[in-house]
C-alpha cells in the first residue's frame, strides 16, 4: 500500500510530460537518451527536434513566463529534474519507463471512462534496460522511497 506521499510523488511524475506540452504548447515525446529524459517533437515541415531544456532557463525565457499557471508549471519540472538527479541511473531509468513515459488510451471498461493511463509493464522495461522484472520493480520502489525521504525529511 502507498502511503499518501508515495501517491503524490507517482502523481507528479506522471505530469512531467503533461506539464512540458503544456509550456510548449505543442504534443511532446519523452525519450531516456545517456541518463537524461529527452523531449523530442515534431515541426510542421516534418523535422524532429530534440529540444534543449536548458533553453528554458535563460533568463529571457524565464521573464516571459509571467503567467501565475505556467511559473508554477516550471517549477513543479524543475523540482520532478531535481528529484531524478537524486536517483542512481538505472533508478532514474527505471521510473522513466515506469511512471513517467507514458500515454493514455481509451477506456469503456466498468472500471473507468474515458481515458486510462498506460505505461509499459515491468517485463517490456526489464527487456528494455536488459534486466529482470524484479529488479526493475525493485529500482522503481527504491527511487520512490528514495524521493519520499527526501520530502520526509524536510517537513
Amino acid at each position: 500500500m502507498l502511503t499518501s506521499t508515495q501517491n503524490f510523488i507517482i502523481s507528479e511524475l506522471q505530469r512531467y510530460k503533461s506539464y512540458w506540452q503544456a509550456l510548449l504548447k505543442r504534443k511532446i515525446h519523452l525519450n531516456f537518451i545517456n541518463g537524461e529524459i529527452k523531449i523530442q517533437f515534431t515541426l510542421p515541415n516534418g523535422v524532429l527536434v530534440i529540444f534543449n531544456k536548458n533553453a528554458m532557463r535563460t533568463p529571457e525565457v524565464l521573464d516571459r513566463l509571467t503567467i501565475e499557471k505556467k511559473r508554477r508549471m516550471w517549477n513543479k519540472i524543475r523540482r520532478t529534474e531535481y528529484w531524478l538527479q537524486l536517483l542512481s541511473l538505472r533508478q532514474r531509468e527505471a521510473i522513466f519507463w515506469r511512471i513517467i513515459n507514458h500515454d493514455f488510451e481509451p477506456c469503456n471498461s466498468v472500471e473507468c471512462s474515458g481515458l486510462k493511463y498506460k505505461t509499459l509493464s515491468y517485463r517490456e522495461i526489464a527487456k528494455k534496460m536488459d534486466l529482470n522484472e524484479k529488479t526493475v520493480w525493485t529500482y522503481v520502489q527504491e527511487g520512490i522511497e528514495k524521493i519520499e525521504e527526501l520530502i520526509e525529511g524536510a517537513k
